[in-house]
C-alpha cells in the first residue's frame, strides 16, 4: 500500500528509478558479455576419442584457448552416429559455453533417419569451418581389383560384392551405393562400428572395397589398390590416382564428397559471444602449427568460413544430399 501511494504521489520518479534499474542490468549484461569468456568451454565431439574429430577438436581448443584466454576443454560424447552429443549441444544453455564440433555425419542423419532428437538448421548456430577430408576407393592387393573400371565392370555383371562402412547411414555408406549405384548394379554394405575393424577385412578379402579417408590409406598403402580420389580435382597426396571423372563416371560426383567439420553452438547464442568464436577458431584454423599438422592427415584447413558463409555451405550440402539419397532410397 505505501509504495502504491508512493507512485500515485510520484508516477515520474518511479518510472525513471525503473528505467535506470533496466539500463543498469543491460550494461552489467553487455559488460559480462564483453568479458567472454568467464568460465571453461565444452567443446563436445560426437564421436569416440582417437578419431579424426577428435584429433582435430583437441588441436583447435587449444588454439582457441590461448586465443580466448580461457580453457576450451573436449568432452567425447559417441553415439548413434554422433546423434548424442549433437543433442546434448542443441539442448544446451544458449551462452557460448557449449560448444559442438559436427559436420556431414548430422546431415546424413537429419536425411535418413525420421527424428535424430535435434533440427541442425534450427537448434545449433554455425560458428567456424574447420576442416575439410577426402577419400579415395581402396581394394586389396590381393584381389584383382586394380581399378574403377574392374570393380565397375564386376557390379555390373552382378556378381557378388560388398564393401565396408563405419556403420550405417555413414558418409561411407553412401560413398559405397552411390558406387554400386551409378555403376548399373549391386553391392552389398556391410556396416562396423570402426574403420579398423572394416580395414582388416578387406586386406583378407572378404570386402570386395571401401572408401577409406586419406590417413587410413596411408597407413595401409602397401596393401591397396587405390581405385580413384572421390575429390573433385586431382590430390597431389596421391598423384597416380584418378579422380571418378578422369575415370569416366563423372556423374559420381552428384555431391562434395569431403568429410568436412565445423564447430555449432546453439541457436540464440549472442552474436557477441559467436563472433568471439568465430575470431578464435579461424585464427586457430588459420595457424601455421594447424596447417602442418592438418598436412600430416591429409586435411584441407576450412579458413575465412564465417557462421554466414557456413550455413550458406550447409544449405547447399543439404539440397544436393538430398537429391542423392531420395535416389538411393536409404532413408527411414
Amino acid at each position: 500500500m505505501v509504495a502504491f501511494a508512493l507512485w500515485r504521489r510520484c508516477p515520474a520518479a518511479i518510472t525513471a528509478s525503473i528505467g535506470l534499474l533496466m539500463a543498469a542490468i543491460a550494461a552489467v549484461s553487455a559488460a559480462e558479455q564483453d568479458r567472454f569468456p568467464q568460465r571453461p568451454i565444452r567443446l563436445i565431439v560426437p564421436f569416440t576419442a582417437g578419431g579424426a574429430y577428435d584429433v582435430v577438436a583437441r588441436l583447435i581448443a587449444e588454439a582457441m584457448s590461448k586465443n580466448l584466454g580461457g580453457s576450451v576443454v573436449v568432452e567425447n560424447r559417441p553415439g548413434a552416429g554422433g546423434n548424442i552429443g549433437a543433442q546434448a549441444v542443441a539442448a544446451a544453455p544458449a551462452d557460448g559455453y557449449t560448444l559442438l564440433l559436427g559436420g556431414l555425419p548430422m546431415l546424413t542423419s537429419m536425411l535418413t533417419s525420421a527424428d535424430v532428437g535435434y533440427d541442425m538448421f534450427k537448434d545449433l548456430t554455425p560458428v567456424c569451418g574447420v576442416m575439410a577430408l577426402d577419400s579415395v576407393l581402396v581394394a586389396s592387393k590381393s584381389t584383382p581389383i586394380a581399378s574403377i573400371a574392374a570393380l565397375k565392370e564386376k557390379i555390373a555383371s552382378g556378381a557378388w560384392v560388398t564393401y565396408g562402412t563405419q556403420g550405417i547411414y555413414t558418409p561411407g555408406h553412401f560413398m559405397g551405393a552411390w558406387f554400386a549405384h551409378v555403376a548399373g548394379g549391386k553391392a552389398e554394405a556391410v556396416h562396423y562400428k570402426g574403420g579398423s575393424a572394416y580395414m582388416t577385412d578387406l586386406l583378407s578379402g572378404e570386402l570386395t572395397f571401401v572408401a577409406a579417408t586419406l590417413p587410413v590409406y596411408f597407413g595401409l598403402r602397401d596393401r591397396l589398390n587405390v581405385l580413384a580420389t572421390l575429390s573433385q580435382r586431382p590430390l597431389a597426396q596421391v598423384p597416380d590416382a584418378p579422380t571418378m571423372t578422369q575415370a569416366g563416371l563423372a556423374e559420381y560426383m552428384a555431391v562434395d564428397w569431403r568429410l568436412w567439420a565445423a564447430i555449432y553452438a546453439p541457436a540464440k547464442t549472442p552474436a557477441a559471444a559467436r563472433d568471439r568464436l568465430y575470431a578464435a577458431c579461424n585464427a586457430a584454423v588459420r595457424a601455421e602449427k594447424t596447417k602442418e599438422t592438418f598436412g600430416v592427415y591429409a586435411m584441407e584447413p576450412m579458413t575465412d568460413y564465417t557462421p554466414e558463409r557456413l550455413s550458406a555451405f550447409q544449405e547447399e550440402q543439404f539440397r544436393k544430399w538430398k537429391v542423392l539419397v531420395d535416389k538411393l532410397a536409404l532413408a527411414k
